[in-house]
């Protein structure tokens, strides 16, 4: 899989059977594009019910697998982007598909912040910043999908499930706890589980800048940006 998915396309029986250069890539591109809709679809199957009301039903799936927004910012450029890489020779594995993932995660941050206020114009507000970041990451994210495309780079390495397992329970964590224990104490356990996801961390230069980050995020939402973040834990607030 990593061979076909890697632009190494001319050794797979599909290959020369038809136009298709790159099929493993194209397919693997296919699956990110409809990532969203199938993980609410696993959301919806195996958990029906949850805090004692029915919080996932078909009609949910079908209300937001076929979500007019979705569609239009996510699925579809990604659809796209799945055919044109089925279709191309990709020279740099690692550039281009690194710029993909970059590329789909912008997206489905702007569809994310669609509905947030003050995105449009000088008016700032809360969707003002996710919008900004994430236009830069798109323009990141296509200049090196097409340094992959046009010229010869790295191909993938192996998958490693660490770096990522703590980098999405880091954001699970900051979902969870923000409202209860306050932006401080959530920014410095965020950035520390994170933290974890490398092998070779040095833990006082790493509780450093932790600190430090924490004291930044603590600086820039809530008093330079205005944002209305809770800096402490909920029960010292009562």
């Amino acid at each position: 899989m990593s061979e076909g998915v890697g632009g190494m396309s001319g050794k797979s029986p599909l290959s020369g059977t038809g136009p298709l250069k790159n099929p493993y890539g194209g397919l693997a591109t296919l699956l990110l594009a409809l990532a969203p809709q199938l993980i609410f679809l696993v959301f919806v199957i195996l958990t029906p019910i949850s805090f004692g009301y029915i919080s996932a039903s078909p009609a949910n799936f079908a209300k937001f697998g076929f979500d007019r927004t979705l569609l239009s910012i996510f699925t579809l450029p990604m659809l796209v982007i799945a055919v044109i890489t089925a279709f191309m020779i990709v020279k740099g594995p690692q550039d281009y598909y690194g710029g993909v993932a970059l590329i789909a995660l912008s997206l489905f941050a702007f569809y994310a912040s669609s509905d947030l206020p003050g995105m449009r114009g000088f008016q700032f507000g809360p969707g003002t910043a996710p919008r900004l970041f994430s236009g830069l990451m798109l323009a990141l994210g296509i200049g090196i999908a097409l340094t992959g495309l046009l010229w010869p780079g790295a191909k993938l390495e192996r998958y490693h499930l660490r770096g990522p397992l703590f980098v999405t329970l880091s954001i699970i964590t900051f979902a969870a706890i923000i409202r209860p224990l306050g932006l401080i104490i959530t920014a410095f356990a965020c950035f520390m589980i994170a933290a974890l996801g490398s092998p070779n961390q040095r833990w006082v230069q790493t509780l450093i800048v932790g600190i430090a980050i924490t004291a930044f995020c603590c600086f820039l939402f809530p008093v330079a940006l205005g944002l209305p973040f809770q800096l402490k834990p909920r029960f010292m607030l009562r």
